[in-house]
C-alpha cells in the first residue's frame, strides 16, 4: 500500500560537514506543526559546523542535521523549484565553519506546509504520545494509505508523526537523475530501520 512513497534521507558523504543545532530560531518545535514559517523566519538563522569534526567542511547538496529537517543547496533547491513543488517553503539559513566564519549562505530548509492525514493506523505499528492526543511518539511499522494523499502533494509530512519527510516515488526518481550529493531515499516499508 505504501509502495508509491519513499522517505527523504541523508546519505553520509566523506568529508561532509556535520552541524550543531540551528541557531537564531528558538521555536524549532514549529517545524513539526505544519504551519507556514516564512513570514517570521529570522534572517540570522544559521547552522554551525561541529567543532568535534574540524576536518569535515564539505557542503553537500542534501545536508544531514540534528533537526532532521531537509536542508539543501541552491543547486538542489533549483531542481525542486523546476519540478513545480507546491506546499513547501524555502527557509534560507547561513552556514558557519568551525572558526565562526561564514561558509555558505545559499542553503535552505525545505519546509513542507500542511500535514497529510494518511497514516493507516490499523496497519501501522506505533506508540501514541502519552500527553498529546493524536500525536505519535514512535513508529516501528509505517503504512501510508495512498488514497488519502492528494494527487498534487509530492513532498509532505504526516499528520500526527512529522519526523519523516515523505515523497512520491516518481518525484524521487526525477531528483535522483541530478546526482545530488548526500541524497538518499528509504522505502516506507523499511522505516525506521537504517
Amino acid at each position: 500500500m505504501s509502495s508509491d512513497f519513499l522517505i527523504w534521507q541523508y546519505r553520509s558523504v566523506p568529508g561532509a560537514a556535520i552541524f550543531t543545532e540551528l541557531r537564531g530560531f528558538e521555536d524549532i518545535f514549529r517545524f513539526d506543526t505544519g504551519q507556514p514559517l516564512r513570514a517570521e523566519f529570522p534572517g540570522e538563522a544559521a547552522f554551525h559546523m561541529n567543532p568535534d569534526f574540524p576536518n569535515d567542511q564539505l557542503l553537500a547538496d542534501n545536508v544531514g542535521n540534528s533537526l532532521q529537517t531537509v536542508l539543501v543547496s541552491a543547486r538542489l533547491q533549483k531542481a525542486l523549484v523546476e519540478l513545480g513543488l507546491g506546499d513547501v517553503e524555502y527557509l534560507p539559513v547561513s552556514i558557519f565553519n568551525h572558526k565562526g566564519r561564514l561558509a555558505g549562505s545559499t542553503h535552505v530548509i525545505v519546509h513542507p506546509v500542511g500535514w497529510v492525514d494518511c497514516i493507516d493506523l490499523a496497519q501501522s505499528a506505533y506508540k501514541p504520545h502519552r500527553i498529546v492526543k493524536g500525536k505519535i511518539d514512535k513508529v516501528t511499522k509505517l503504512v501510508i494509505d495512498s488514497q488519502r494523499v492528494p494527487a498534487d502533494r509530492q513532498v509532505f509530512k504526516l499528520k500526527g508523526f512529522s519526523t519523516p519527510v515523505v515523497v512520491r516515488r516518481a518525484f524521487a526518481e526525477a531528483l535522483t537523475q541530478g546526482r545530488f550529493s548526500g541524497l538518499e531515499w528509504q522505502e516506507v516499508e523499511d522505516y525506521p530501520k537504517r
